[in-house]
Protein backbone atom coordinates (compact mmCIF):
# COMPACT_ATOMS: atom_id res chain seq x y z
CA UNK A 1 0.00 0.00 0.00
CA UNK A 2 1.53 3.40 -1.07
CA UNK A 3 2.43 5.72 1.86
CA UNK A 4 1.62 9.19 2.12
CA UNK A 5 4.80 11.00 2.02
CA UNK A 6 7.21 12.46 4.37
CA UNK A 7 5.63 15.63 6.54
CA UNK A 8 8.28 17.51 6.13
CA UNK A 9 7.69 17.57 2.11
CA UNK A 10 6.39 20.64 0.52
CA UNK A 11 2.14 20.73 0.38
CA UNK A 12 2.51 20.20 -3.10
CA UNK A 13 4.83 17.96 -3.47
CA UNK A 14 2.84 15.62 -1.22
CA UNK A 15 0.64 14.33 -4.41
CA UNK A 16 -2.31 12.35 -3.74
CA UNK A 17 -3.09 8.94 -2.62
CA UNK A 18 -4.85 6.90 -4.80
CA UNK A 19 -7.15 3.88 -5.05
CA UNK A 20 -5.61 1.14 -3.10
CA UNK A 21 -7.24 -2.17 -4.18
CA UNK A 22 -9.16 -3.60 -1.27
CA UNK A 23 -7.30 -7.06 -1.68
CA UNK A 24 -4.03 -5.34 -1.50
CA UNK A 25 -5.27 -3.96 2.21
CA UNK A 26 -6.89 -7.31 3.27
CA UNK A 27 -3.00 -8.79 2.36
CA UNK A 28 -1.44 -6.21 4.50
CA UNK A 29 -3.70 -7.07 7.26
CA UNK A 30 -2.80 -10.49 7.11
CA UNK A 31 0.56 -9.32 7.67
CA UNK A 32 0.18 -7.10 10.49
CA UNK A 33 -1.98 -9.34 12.20
CA UNK A 34 -4.48 -9.34 15.27
CA UNK A 35 -3.50 -6.87 17.98
CA UNK A 36 -1.42 -6.78 20.31
CA UNK A 37 -1.95 -8.23 23.88
CA UNK A 38 -0.45 -5.51 25.43
CA UNK A 39 -3.56 -2.78 25.75
CA UNK A 40 -2.12 0.68 24.52
CA UNK A 41 -4.11 3.36 25.40
CA UNK A 42 -3.98 7.25 24.31
CA UNK A 43 -5.95 8.73 27.37
CA UNK A 44 -6.45 12.47 27.20
CA UNK A 45 -5.63 12.39 23.08
CA UNK A 46 -8.87 14.08 22.54
CA UNK A 47 -9.03 16.37 25.49
CA UNK A 48 -6.16 17.70 24.36
CA UNK A 49 -6.91 18.01 20.79
CA UNK A 50 -9.99 19.96 21.97
CA UNK A 51 -7.29 22.36 24.22
CA UNK A 52 -5.83 23.22 20.72
CA UNK A 53 -9.17 24.52 19.44
CA UNK A 54 -10.07 25.89 22.61
CA UNK A 55 -6.74 27.91 22.96
CA UNK A 56 -6.98 29.18 19.17
CA UNK A 57 -10.50 30.23 19.89
CA UNK A 58 -9.30 32.00 23.19
CA UNK A 59 -6.54 33.62 20.94
CA UNK A 60 -9.10 34.80 18.38
CA UNK A 61 -11.56 36.22 21.18
CA UNK A 62 -8.20 37.90 22.60
CA UNK A 63 -7.39 39.17 19.35
CA UNK A 64 -11.17 40.81 18.61
CA UNK A 65 -11.09 42.46 22.05
CA UNK A 66 -7.84 44.49 21.13
CA UNK A 67 -9.23 45.32 18.03
CA UNK A 68 -11.90 47.06 19.78
CA UNK A 69 -10.09 48.98 22.30
CA UNK A 70 -7.29 49.92 19.60
CA UNK A 71 -10.55 50.71 16.92
CA UNK A 72 -13.22 52.86 19.33
CA UNK A 73 -16.31 53.16 17.90
CA UNK A 74 -16.38 56.96 17.72
CA UNK A 75 -18.64 57.07 14.10
CA UNK A 76 -20.80 54.94 12.52
CA UNK A 77 -18.21 54.28 10.27
CA UNK A 78 -15.79 53.62 12.10
CA UNK A 79 -18.00 51.01 14.03
CA UNK A 80 -18.72 49.79 10.51
CA UNK A 81 -15.05 49.55 10.06
CA UNK A 82 -14.04 47.73 13.14
CA UNK A 83 -17.16 44.81 12.42
CA UNK A 84 -16.15 44.17 9.13
CA UNK A 85 -12.70 43.74 10.48
CA UNK A 86 -14.41 41.12 13.02
CA UNK A 87 -16.30 39.43 10.76
CA UNK A 88 -13.18 38.82 8.56
CA UNK A 89 -11.45 37.54 11.46
CA UNK A 90 -13.86 34.91 12.26
CA UNK A 91 -13.54 33.90 8.93
CA UNK A 92 -10.07 33.05 8.62
CA UNK A 93 -10.26 31.37 12.00
CA UNK A 94 -12.88 29.42 11.24
CA UNK A 95 -11.62 26.83 8.86
CA UNK A 96 -9.05 26.31 11.35
CA UNK A 97 -11.42 25.63 14.36
CA UNK A 98 -13.64 23.47 12.32
CA UNK A 99 -10.34 21.34 11.65
CA UNK A 100 -9.64 20.96 15.32
CA UNK A 101 -13.01 20.12 15.82
CA UNK A 102 -12.81 16.91 13.41
CA UNK A 103 -9.49 15.78 14.85
CA UNK A 104 -10.63 16.09 18.39
CA UNK A 105 -13.77 13.63 17.27
CA UNK A 106 -11.52 11.29 15.66
CA UNK A 107 -9.05 11.22 18.79
CA UNK A 108 -12.40 10.50 21.28
CA UNK A 109 -13.31 7.54 18.51
CA UNK A 110 -9.77 5.99 18.63
CA UNK A 111 -9.68 6.02 22.26
CA UNK A 112 -12.61 4.34 22.04
CA UNK A 113 -11.86 1.81 19.42
CA UNK A 114 -8.92 1.46 21.70
CA UNK A 115 -10.38 0.13 24.16
CA UNK A 116 -12.83 -1.84 22.06
CA UNK A 117 -10.67 -3.54 20.04
CA UNK A 118 -11.63 -6.39 17.86
CA UNK A 119 -14.09 -5.84 14.96
CA UNK A 120 -16.25 -3.01 17.42
CA UNK A 121 -12.74 -1.28 17.16
CA UNK A 122 -11.79 -1.66 14.21
CA UNK A 123 -15.40 -0.11 12.39
CA UNK A 124 -15.40 2.62 15.01
CA UNK A 125 -11.96 4.08 13.31
CA UNK A 126 -13.54 3.21 9.99
CA UNK A 127 -16.24 5.56 10.56
CA UNK A 128 -13.85 7.91 12.61
CA UNK A 129 -11.96 8.12 9.13
CA UNK A 130 -13.95 8.63 7.48
CA UNK A 131 -16.05 10.96 9.26
CA UNK A 132 -12.25 13.14 9.65
CA UNK A 133 -11.81 12.94 6.07
CA UNK A 134 -15.36 14.78 5.21
CA UNK A 135 -15.16 16.86 7.78
CA UNK A 136 -12.12 18.60 6.59
CA UNK A 137 -13.16 18.88 3.20
CA UNK A 138 -16.40 20.49 4.19
CA UNK A 139 -13.99 23.08 5.99
CA UNK A 140 -12.09 24.26 3.21
CA UNK A 141 -9.21 24.63 5.72
CA UNK A 142 -7.07 23.03 2.57
CA UNK A 143 -7.97 23.43 -0.85
CA UNK A 144 -7.12 19.88 -2.08
CA UNK A 145 -6.50 16.96 1.00
CA UNK A 146 -4.57 14.54 -1.61
CA UNK A 147 -6.74 11.26 -0.88
CA UNK A 148 -8.81 10.90 -3.74
CA UNK A 149 -12.47 8.86 -3.38
CA UNK A 150 -11.53 5.55 -4.32
CA UNK A 151 -8.32 5.75 -2.06
CA UNK A 152 -10.91 6.61 0.61
CA UNK A 153 -13.60 3.76 -0.08
CA UNK A 154 -10.68 0.98 -0.17
CA UNK A 155 -9.29 2.26 2.87
CA UNK A 156 -13.05 2.17 4.53
CA UNK A 157 -13.16 -1.42 2.96
CA UNK A 158 -9.84 -3.06 4.58
CA UNK A 159 -10.19 -1.09 7.86
CA UNK A 160 -14.02 -2.52 8.17
CA UNK A 161 -12.15 -6.35 6.94
CA UNK A 162 -9.34 -6.11 9.12
CA UNK A 163 -10.64 -7.43 12.40
CA UNK A 164 -8.64 -5.44 15.25
CA UNK A 165 -7.47 -2.01 16.39
CA UNK A 166 -3.71 -2.99 15.89
CA UNK A 167 -4.53 -3.28 12.02
CA UNK A 168 -6.91 -0.79 11.69
CA UNK A 169 -4.62 1.96 12.93
CA UNK A 170 -1.70 0.28 10.54
CA UNK A 171 -4.15 0.93 7.71
CA UNK A 172 -4.86 4.33 7.80
CA UNK A 173 -1.68 6.02 9.38
CA UNK A 174 -0.71 6.76 6.14
CA UNK A 175 -3.74 8.84 5.06
CA UNK A 176 -4.49 10.02 8.50
CA UNK A 177 -0.83 11.48 8.09
CA UNK A 178 -1.74 12.83 4.88
CA UNK A 179 -4.61 14.47 6.37
CA UNK A 180 -2.96 16.04 9.21
CA UNK A 181 -0.34 17.48 6.60
CA UNK A 182 -2.89 19.33 4.68
CA UNK A 183 -4.54 20.91 7.51
CA UNK A 184 -1.08 21.97 8.99
CA UNK A 185 -0.21 23.64 5.39
CA UNK A 186 -4.43 25.40 5.68
CA UNK A 187 -3.06 26.74 9.56
CA UNK A 188 -0.38 28.34 8.02
CA UNK A 189 -2.77 30.15 5.26
CA UNK A 190 -4.17 31.60 8.71
CA UNK A 191 -1.09 33.44 9.57
CA UNK A 192 -0.87 34.87 6.20
CA UNK A 193 -4.35 36.24 6.86
CA UNK A 194 -3.58 37.68 9.89
CA UNK A 195 -1.05 39.70 8.33
CA UNK A 196 -3.27 41.09 5.87
CA UNK A 197 -5.66 41.65 8.34
CA UNK A 198 -3.26 43.22 10.87
CA UNK A 199 -2.66 46.00 7.73
CA UNK A 200 -6.30 46.52 7.29
CA UNK A 201 -6.76 47.77 11.07
CA UNK A 202 -3.76 49.51 10.82
CA UNK A 203 -5.43 51.36 7.69
CA UNK A 204 -8.69 51.32 9.73
CA UNK A 205 -7.15 53.00 12.60
CA UNK A 206 -5.23 56.08 10.75
CA UNK A 207 -8.43 56.94 8.98
CA UNK A 208 -9.93 57.42 12.59
CA UNK A 209 -6.89 59.44 13.05
CA UNK A 210 -7.22 61.16 10.02
CA UNK A 211 -8.18 64.70 11.91
CA UNK A 212 -6.12 64.58 14.36
CA UNK A 213 -3.02 63.63 11.83
CA UNK A 214 -3.98 66.63 9.69
CA UNK A 215 -4.70 69.24 12.34
CA UNK A 216 -1.17 68.00 13.95
CA UNK A 217 0.66 68.24 10.41
CA UNK A 218 -0.97 71.83 9.95
CA UNK A 219 0.49 72.76 13.63
CA UNK A 220 3.85 71.81 12.52
CA UNK A 221 4.54 73.56 9.20
CA UNK A 222 3.49 76.42 10.57
CA UNK A 223 5.85 76.01 13.94
CA UNK A 224 8.45 75.62 11.67
CA UNK A 225 7.55 78.67 9.45
CA UNK A 226 7.34 81.08 12.59
CA UNK A 227 10.61 79.58 13.91
CA UNK A 228 12.12 80.13 10.19
CA UNK A 229 10.96 84.33 10.41
CA UNK A 230 12.45 84.23 13.89
CA UNK A 231 15.91 82.50 12.61
CA UNK A 232 15.52 85.63 9.68
CA UNK A 233 15.15 88.43 12.31
CA UNK A 234 17.98 87.38 14.52
CA UNK A 235 20.15 87.44 11.51
CA UNK A 236 18.96 90.85 10.45
CA UNK A 237 17.07 89.63 7.12
CA UNK A 238 13.70 90.17 7.98
CA UNK A 239 10.21 88.42 7.25
CA UNK A 240 10.29 86.63 3.94
CA UNK A 241 7.50 87.81 1.62
CA UNK A 242 3.79 87.36 2.50
CA UNK A 243 4.38 86.47 5.99
CA UNK A 244 2.21 87.29 8.71
CA UNK A 245 2.07 90.56 10.82
CA UNK A 246 2.97 90.59 14.57
CA UNK A 247 5.42 89.22 16.91
CA UNK A 248 6.46 85.51 15.50
CA UNK A 249 7.65 84.55 19.58
CA UNK A 250 4.17 84.89 20.49
CA UNK A 251 2.72 83.41 18.49
CA UNK A 252 5.22 80.42 18.60
CA UNK A 253 4.11 80.41 22.26
CA UNK A 254 0.46 80.11 21.26
CA UNK A 255 0.73 77.42 18.85
CA UNK A 256 3.00 75.33 20.59
CA UNK A 257 0.27 75.24 23.36
CA UNK A 258 -2.18 74.26 20.69
CA UNK A 259 0.61 71.25 19.85
CA UNK A 260 0.90 70.27 23.79
CA UNK A 261 -3.26 70.15 24.24
CA UNK A 262 -3.21 67.60 21.09
CA UNK A 263 -0.21 65.37 22.52
CA UNK A 264 -2.69 63.26 25.33
CA UNK A 265 -4.81 62.49 21.86
CA UNK A 266 -1.47 61.78 20.05
CA UNK A 267 -0.11 59.67 22.37
CA UNK A 268 -3.38 57.63 22.81
CA UNK A 269 -2.77 56.93 19.13
CA UNK A 270 0.30 56.08 19.11
CA UNK A 271 -0.51 53.07 22.14
CA UNK A 272 -2.98 52.10 20.05
CA UNK A 273 -0.98 51.61 16.89
CA UNK A 274 1.46 49.86 19.26
CA UNK A 275 -1.14 47.43 21.04
CA UNK A 276 -2.76 46.67 17.59
CA UNK A 277 0.59 45.41 16.22
CA UNK A 278 1.22 43.66 19.45
CA UNK A 279 -2.47 42.14 19.15
CA UNK A 280 -1.92 40.49 15.90
CA UNK A 281 1.86 39.66 16.20
CA UNK A 282 0.68 37.62 19.20
CA UNK A 283 -2.40 36.13 17.10
CA UNK A 284 0.23 35.14 14.58
CA UNK A 285 2.08 33.45 16.92
CA UNK A 286 -0.74 31.61 18.03
CA UNK A 287 -1.81 30.18 14.90
CA UNK A 288 1.65 29.27 13.87
CA UNK A 289 1.40 27.28 17.04
CA UNK A 290 -2.13 25.67 15.40
CA UNK A 291 0.11 24.59 12.59
CA UNK A 292 2.71 23.08 14.45
CA UNK A 293 -0.05 21.02 16.50
CA UNK A 294 -1.54 19.44 13.55
CA UNK A 295 2.14 18.25 12.68
CA UNK A 296 2.14 16.65 16.57
CA UNK A 297 -1.65 15.33 16.03
CA UNK A 298 0.03 13.05 13.32
CA UNK A 299 2.65 12.15 14.88
CA UNK A 300 0.45 10.93 18.20
CA UNK A 301 -1.40 9.03 15.56
CA UNK A 302 1.89 7.35 14.41
CA UNK A 303 3.12 6.39 17.80
CA UNK A 304 -0.33 4.98 18.40
CA UNK A 305 0.16 2.96 15.29
CA UNK A 306 3.92 1.95 16.57
CA UNK A 307 2.64 1.07 20.10
CA UNK A 308 -0.08 -1.53 18.92
CA UNK A 309 2.64 -3.19 16.44
CA UNK A 310 5.23 -3.23 19.26
CA UNK A 311 2.78 -4.18 22.18
CA UNK A 312 3.36 -0.90 24.03
CA UNK A 313 1.20 0.70 26.48
CA UNK A 314 2.19 4.15 26.95
CA UNK A 315 1.68 6.57 24.24
CA UNK A 316 3.36 9.82 24.56
CA UNK A 317 1.17 13.03 24.25
CA UNK A 318 3.55 15.32 25.98
CA UNK A 319 4.48 17.58 23.07
CA UNK A 320 0.32 17.78 22.18
CA UNK A 321 -0.37 19.19 25.66
CA UNK A 322 2.73 21.36 25.58
CA UNK A 323 1.24 23.15 22.29
CA UNK A 324 -2.31 23.22 23.60
CA UNK A 325 -1.22 24.80 26.81
CA UNK A 326 0.93 27.44 25.40
CA UNK A 327 -2.28 29.32 24.27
Amino acid sequence: MPLAPSRRAPAAARGTIAAVPARALLATCVLLGAACSTPTRADGWAEASRGMGRGLDASLLRLEAGLADALPASDLAAEDARRGLQADLRRAYAPVLDGWEAFADYAREAEFALSEDGPLGAARLRDAFHALHVALLESRLADDFGIDPEAHRALLAGIGASGSAATAFALAHPFVEHLADGAQGGALRLVDALEALAADAQQALRRQAAPLMAARADLRTEEEALADRMRRRAAGLGDPAGAGAGDPARALRALREELDALTPQWNAFEERTVALDTAFRAARTDAREAAQGFHAWGAVHGRVADALRDGRADVDLTLLREIAESF
